[in-house]
């Protein structure tokens, strides 16, 4: 039986729950695979916004690795690691010459993803990459039912301004499940979840 750790790097239950429930579907169809979650211990931020709590995360995960050696870790076997951001950008790939942008959570991401995106494809910039834009709504809060209006409102503006895209990659945890709500509104745009897309891509590799 294969082991499948799905890590939340925030210590926020919550979003590990409503991961969770998001890929309950797709778990269901995988008997022969054993899935755990882990949030961050409480000590570590409760969602990440910016660089300064991503480094705070980032000092808070030696009990992940504890955790990896008591529950994960196979005698014999190697441990393939999937981050969300390379399996969204591998989706949006694979959907070429389709244009995408991303849609993230707060400010402070826009210029940390395009930078990252710039540098996954060597430093160059990507004429069917768009750019990131900011909901400015922070991840523990995107699923308030308060927002959902906003977040609409937000999409249509960008599909407006950019209509050549065709793929939205929604660039943070926190939107996990909400890509098909989007999808009601706007039927000609695919919205790729990125917990998702690195489930989906990680089991595709055997």
């Amino acid at each position: 039986m294969s082991k499948l750790l799905i890590v939340n790097p925030n210590s926020s239950q919550s979003m590990t729950e409503e991961i969770k429930t998001s890929l309950t579907p797709s778990v269901l169809k995988k008997p022969s695979l054993s899935i755990e979650y882990f949030s961050a211990p409480p000590s570590a931020p409760s969602e990440i916004i910016d660089v300064v709590t991503s480094a705070e995360s980032c000092r808070e995960f030696a009990e992940l690795n504890q955790y990896i050696d008591r529950n994960i870790r196979l005698p014999n076997k190697k441990i393939v690691i999937q981050g969300i951001f390379d399996s969204s950008l591998i989706f949006a790939v694979s959907k070429f010459p389709r244009e995408f942008l991303i849609l993230t959570s707060n400010d402070d991401w826009v210029s940390i993803l395009n930078e990252s995106v710039q540098q996954y494809f060597g430093g160059v910039d990507i004429p069917f990459f768009k750019g990131t834009y900011s909901s400015g709504i922070t991840p523990k809060r995107i699923h308030d039912k308060d927002n959902f209006v906003k977040l609409i409102d937000r999409i249509e503006k960008l599909i407006e301004q950019n209509p050549e895209v065709k793929v939205i990659l929604l660039g943070c945890a926190g939107f996990s499940g909400m890509e098909s709500r989007f999808a009601e509104y706007f039927t000609h745009v695919i919205f790729v979840d990125p917990v998702k897309t690195g489930f989906n891509l990680i089991n595709a590799f055997g």
